[in-house]
């Protein structure tokens, strides 16, 4: 979640011990980051705990109202479970993604992304295209072209399934275009 190039692998005494004190703390920036890296850790040996005080703790930080600290957390919830093939139970946490980041143009970009991603990996094509273009009307929108980027390489791996190579092509250069453009 958070970046933590010296992961720490934790007995389960400690994990405990270190979150009790973590949750003790009043919540800042430096308490945030040792959250995530601690969940993160635990993560590595103890996915069930893990998951448990990553869903403790968004209801805690839903309390602060930080769309950001929420965001991070909800994104990087529902990217692992998608990166276990658990599409089903990403699928609401990116709605509550996208939901949080309303608000705010960069944010929903970002959720609207990898909502786009989460349906080009669970080869959901009609949810894929209405995230799609959702994703790119509220990137024009924001003005926001690493998001048009982005969204142009899943509609072009997504017409490689069925289209004709040129119609890949252009989305591919589109989106070389505007990543080169930024």
């Amino acid at each position: 979640m958070c970046l933590n190039v010296w992961a720490h692998t934790y007995s389960d005494a400690e994990a405990r011990s270190t979150w009790a004190r973590l949750q003790r703390q009043p919540l800042s920036e430096k308490i945030f980051r040792e959250t995530c890296d601690l969940i993160q850790d635990v993560g590595q040996t103890n996915l069930p705990l893990a998951y448990e005080w990553l869903a403790q703790y968004v209801a805690k930080i839903k309390k602060t109202g930080n769309r950001r600290w929420i965001h991070i957390l909800l994104i990087n919830w529902g990217k692992a479970k998608e990166s276990l093939n658990h599409y089903d139970e990403a699928e609401p946490i990116f709605t509550q993604a996208r939901q949080n980041a309303q608000p705010e143009p960069l944010l929903y970009c970002q959720a609207l992304t990898y909502t786009a991603q989460l349906y080009f990996d669970w080869d959901k094509p009609d949810s894929l295209a209405r995230y799609l273009a959702l994703g790119e009307q509220v990137a024009r929108k924001a003005n926001d072209r690493e998001t048009l980027a982005l969204l142009r390489v899943f509609r072009g791996a997504s017409r490689s399934r069925a289209d004709p190579i040129e119609a890949v092509c252009a989305d591919f250069n589109d989106a070389f275009r505007l990543a080169c453009n930024m």
